[in-house]
C-alpha cells in the first residue's frame, strides 16, 4: 500500500521531475563524504531534513561500476536526486523514479547524491526521518586492467615518480580535479613548488592529465601536465614544500547550460556567479573569504576556458 501511495504522489509531482531538482533556498546544505568500513562495500546512513534543507553525500566511485541506493523516509516527499562527476545534469531524478535506484555508473570521478524535500513540503516546512543505503560493487578500473599497470609511477611513458609544481601564474594555484578534464569539480589546490606524487598519465602532449598524491597524502586527484615536471621526492627537498589547500576550503565549480557559474563549499555556502564571472547572490552562510576564493575560482575557470572577451574594438 506505502509503494501505490509513494508512486501516486510521484505522478502528483511529474512536473518536478522535467527539472530535475528540489527547492533551493538559503537554508542548510550538509556535507557527508560515504566512507565504507573495511571488508564492505556499502554503507548506511540515517538522518533528519526539515523544510529547505539537505544533505549531499559524496562517493567516488569508477565507471562500470554499479551503484545501488535505497531510501527508506517517513514523508512521501522525501526523494534523492544523483549527479555524476563533472555533469549538472542529474543521473537518477528521484521525484520521477521513486526512492531506489540501481544501475552501472558512466564515469570515473566523485558522485553526489543529493537528499532533500519537495517544494511543497519544503515550503510548509515538514520533516523528513530517513536512511539512505548506498552500496557500490564491481571491480574499479585499475583492477579491471592489471596487464596495464606500470612497473613504476606512469612507467609506460617514462614518467617520473615525483613532480613539482611550475607554472602557474602568480597568484594562482594548481587546481585537482576528481577526473582528467577541466569538467570535473575541484577537490583540492596546490602551489608553485608543491611535491606532488605520480600515480599514473593518460592523453596526448595537448591534453595530458596526470593522477596525483599530494606529498602529505591528504588529497588524491588529476592535474594538468602543462603545469608539473618531474621533480625530486620531498624528503631531497632542503625546505619545506608550499603546502596543498584542504579540499574542505576549496570552492567546488559547475557551470551551468545557460553560462552561469555555481560555486558551492562543504560548509553549505553557495554561490551565483554570470557568465561573465560577476556575483548574482550568495548564501547567507558564506563568509567574505569564501565571496572571495569563489570569485577567484570563477576567473581561474574562465581563464582556463579561455572565456575572457576580447577587448572592444573602439576604431
Amino acid at each position: 500500500m506505502l509503494y501505490l501511495t509513494r508512486a501516486v504522489a510521484a505522478a502528483a509531482i511529474a512536473g518536478w521531475a522535467l527539472i530535475g531538482l528540489p527547492a533551493l533556498a538559503q537554508d542548510d546544505v550538509r556535507r557527508v563524504d560515504v566512507r565504507f568500513a573495511p571488508g564492505t562495500s556499502g554503507a548506511s546512513y540515517s538522518d533528519t531534513i526539515v523544510g529547505y534543507d539537505s544533505i549531499e553525500y559524496f562517493l567516488t566511485a569508477d565507471a562500470g561500476q554499479r551503484m545501488r541506493i535505497d531510501l527508506s523516509t517517513s514523508n512521501l516527499s522525501n526523494y534523492f536526486n544523483i549527479w555524476p562527476p563533472g555533469d549538472d545534469a542529474a543521473l537518477f531524478t528521484g521525484a520521477s523514479s521513486g526512492d531506489h535506484f540501481d544501475g552501472s555508473l558512466p564515469r570515473t570521478g566523485e558522485y553526489r547524491v543529493q537528499v532533500f524535500l519537495m517544494r511543497n513540503a519544503a515550503r510548509r516546512a515538514e520533516t523528513a526521518d530517513f536512511t539512505i543505503d548506498i552500496a557500490i560493487t564491481g571491480e574499479t578500473a585499475s583492477a579491471a586492467r592489471p596487464t596495464q599497470e606500470p612497473d613504476f609511477a606512469d612507467g609506460l611513458a617514462g614518467g617520473p615518480d615525483w613532480y613539482v609544481v611550475e607554472g602557474v601564474q602568480a597568484g594562482d594555484r594548481l587546481n585537482i580535479r576528481t577526473g582528467p578534464s577541466t569538467e570535473y569539480a575541484i577537490t583540492g589546490q596546490a602551489d608553485n613548488g608543491a611535491r606532488l606524487r605520480n600515480l599514473g598519465c593518460q592523453g596526448g602532449v595537448q591534453a595530458r592529465w596526470c593522477r596525483i598524491e599530494t606529498s602529505d597524502g591528504s588529497i588524491r586527484g588529476w592535474v594538468s601536465a602543462r603545469f608539473i615536471a618531474e621533480g625530486a621526492p620531498p624528503d631531497a627537498v632542503q625546505s619545506p614544500p608550499p603546502p596543498s589547500q584542504p579540499a574542505e576550503d576549496v570552492p567546488g565549480l559547475v557551470r551551468r547550460t545557460t553560462g552561469e557559474f555555481e560555486v558551492g563549499f562543504a560548509s553549505g555556502c553557495m554561490l551565483l556567479f554570470n557568465p561573465a564571472g560577476d556575483l548574482i547572490t550568495a548564501g547567507s552562510t558564506c563568509s567574505p573569504s569564501q565571496s572571495i576564493r569563489a570569485a577567484d575560482a570563477v576567473a581561474a575557470f574562465r581563464r582556463e576556458q579561455g572565456l575572457h572577451a576580447p577587448p572592444a574594438d573602439t576604431r
